[in-house]
């Protein structure tokens, strides 16, 4: 299975491994990691059902969810990967999408390394992400190469912004229900072909865990108000009191109007082990767009989620916060989650929301062949208080 590990690190980009978001949205397959052979031929396959309660203030959703993978990898150095998507959700905030197709092709893509694996080539319908993922998370028919060894790694690719399976329209998992926030990107109700990107990603990998990258992306657009030139500097670095940091701080030019927008994402990880208690982690966010007179920074492929509701990018002004998660001592399968986050104005001064999250998940066999997930979240906002009440329950086989 060396051909899947190198999928993994493909998919992942530059920054595999990346920081992990309590609060974000559950995004990565779990498929490739639970894949079963088809007797003795070069075929496995993975499957996965989910069931959904939704409530957001006085309307409440309920629907059936699903996923399938099959992949042939007849050796370590080729595969294919067939990933579809079914999900029984209806509605939409966005007026100009129309109806949402319930089938989705997630992944449908060649892997091939020759060699050593040290060059590896992917083609076809695939998650592209580099960086922290704030200028560049989504889903893309594309063609990527990728070479890594001697502690750097090259990535280069371009293609179109898959629209039946980008992460900002249909949402980056199997049912997961949540505002549709990508009108102002302008891929809201857009055609496949209106979005098309190119990059070039360079990071080199230092000991004490240190790594350091650059990467240009391209934005081409059916309106040239949604162009870009983005170049970002992101990275990971060891900070004192067992913090890890990963960051990524990015420059924009887009043709309207013909300035630079700036935007960072800086995300501080630490995990404590205390006796009588469990494990406790903590997840530090900072994240800045600016606006107004200095241009507006609207990464249209970036995807950081802080929370489960409205980060799913970078919004103008500064978006700040804190999340825990303690797994208790006396059952390693709970997990219970709480987070703090809150979004200024671009001038750093008036607070234009605040949210306040809880979430309880819980793995009654011990693994994730059966997981239940129930999630709040209270949102004060300009326009009123949110309440949202999220249930979940997964099955994997």
């Amino acid at each position: 299975m060396r051909g899947f590990f190198a999928v993994a690190a493909l998919i992942g980009g530059v920054f595999a491994g990346g920081p992990p978001g309590l609060q974000a949205k559950d995004c990565p397959s779990r498929l490739p990691s639970n894949l079963h052979a088809i007797a003795s031929t070069d075929f496995s396959w993975a499957l996965e059902l989910r069931g959904f309660s939704y409530l957001v203030g006085s309307r409440s959703y309920l629907f059936p969810a699903a996923g399938a993978l099959l992949r042939f990898e007849p050796s370590d150095a080729f595969s294919v990967d067939v990933e579809g998507v079914f999900r029984d959700k209806t509605f939409t905030d966005c007026s100009k999408a129309g109806d949402l197709p319930p089938v989705q092709v997630r992944t449908l893509a060649l892997f091939y390394a020759p060699g050593g694996g040290a060059l590896s080539f992917r083609l076809g319908r695939q998650e592209v992400r580099l960086g922290n993922g704030l200028v560049l998370d989504d889903f893309f028919d594309a063609a990527v190469v990728e070479y890594s060894g001697g502690g750097w790694n090259l990535s280069a690719g371009g293609g179109l912004l898959a629209i039946g399976a980008a992460r900002e329209t249909q949402a980056c998992q199997k049912g997961f229900f949540f505002e549709y926030k990508s009108c102002w990107k302008g891929t809201c109700g857009a055609g496949y072909g209106d979005f098309g990107l190119a990059f070039a990603s360079l990071s080199r990998r230092f000991g004490g865990g240190l790594r350091i990258g650059l990467l240009y992306e391209r934005v081409v657009a059916e309106t040239d108000t949604y162009a870009s030139d983005v170049v970002s500097l992101f990275g990971q670095a060891r900070l004192p009191l067992g913090f890890t940091l990963f960051g990524e701080a990015a420059v924009q030019r887009r043709p309207f109007p013909d300035l630079l927008a700036f935007g960072w994402h800086l995300q501080a990880v630490r995990a404590w082990r205390i006796s009588g208690l469990g494990t406790l982690q903590a997840v530090l966010h900072s994240l800045y767009g600016s606006d107004g007179e200095r241009g507006a920074f609207l990464p249209t492929f970036g995807t950081v989620t802080l929370a489960e509701r409205m980060h799913y990018s970078a919004r103008q002004g500064l978006s700040w916060g804190a999340a825990l998660s303690l797994t208790p001592a006396f059952s390693k399968r709970l997990t219970l989650e709480a987070g703090y986050f809150s979004n200024s104005g671009a001038r750093l001064d008036a607070l234009l929301s605040e949210e306040f999250d809880f979430g309880l998940t819980a793995k009654p066999l011990g693994s994730d062949l059966l997981r239940l997930t129930v999630k709040a979240a209270f949102a004060r906002t300009l326009h009123g208080s949110v309440h949202q009440l999220r249930a979940e329950t997964r099955v994997t086989f």
